[in-house]
């Protein structure tokens, strides 16, 4: 039997509670409406999301879906307009978690079905969001892998190390010649500057090395 959103479900106080690995249908009665959910998590692991979707479009947006935490802030965001797999990323403890379905660009009426996934274990080598300022930065490990997502084209990921070993610092100005391009280029953040200090992996997505918002301090 299918599984139906109770309304009102507007608020994250009044969010409709789902069943992990099972699918709540739902449906956004306005453009205005907004549909929350909730789950409980019994420790650090990660979190998936299946949104089966009526409607088929890769390049529009129709529906906006988040992940909250339990104090209402923001996880992670997609933008979708088709049937989509959503690797809404890293928890690091138990708790109740939400999430939140809203309109995108494109308004529809029609019936969606969302399904929680949580798979249990160690997010150590994850991003713990919210890390979009240098005083929220991760600390990482030098040399071991930092797994991190953009989810939207404003969000910031920042990460902070030891210090590196000492040497001249070279300011580094250069632009990637192509939007995207993995580089090497580490840095380290002394006052407003960015400076070269090691070798360590990093994407740009097209912005100036100044501006990749990644701190090794």
């Amino acid at each position: 039997m299918a599984t139906f959103e109770l309304e009102s479900n507007g608020t994250l106080a009044t969010a409709t509670a789902v069943t992990l690995g099972s699918a709540m249908n739902g449906q956004l009665s306005t453009s205005s409406d907004v549909d929350w959910y909730s789950f409980t998590a019994t420790g650090s692991g990660l979190v998936s999301l299946v949104f089966d979707a009526p409607t088929n479009d890769s390049y529009s947006t129709n529906y906006n879906v988040g992940l909250y935490n339990a104090s209402g802030g923001l996880l992670r965001e997609y933008g979708v307009g088709r049937d989509s797999t959503l690797n809404l990323g890293p928890i690091a403890a138990a708790g109740t978690y939400y999430i939140e379905v809203e309109s995108g660009y494109y308004y529809s009426n029609g019936q969606y079905a969302a399904t929680v996934n949580f798979t249990a274990g160690s997010v150590s080598n994850y991003e713990s969001e919210v890390n979009n300022t240098l005083a929220a930065a991760d600390a990482v490990t030098l040399g071991s892998a930092m797994n991190g997502q953009l989810s939207t084209s404003s969000d910031v990921d920042w990460y902070s190390s030891p210090r590196c070993p000492a040497r001249t610092p070279r300011r580094l100005t250069r632009r990637p010649k192509r939007p995207g391009r993995l580089a090497t280029a580490p840095v380290w953040s002394a006052g407003r500057g960015k400076f070269v200090c090691s070798t360590w992996p990093i994407l740009l997505a097209g912005c100036e090395w100044l501006q990749a918002r990644v701190s090794i301090a």
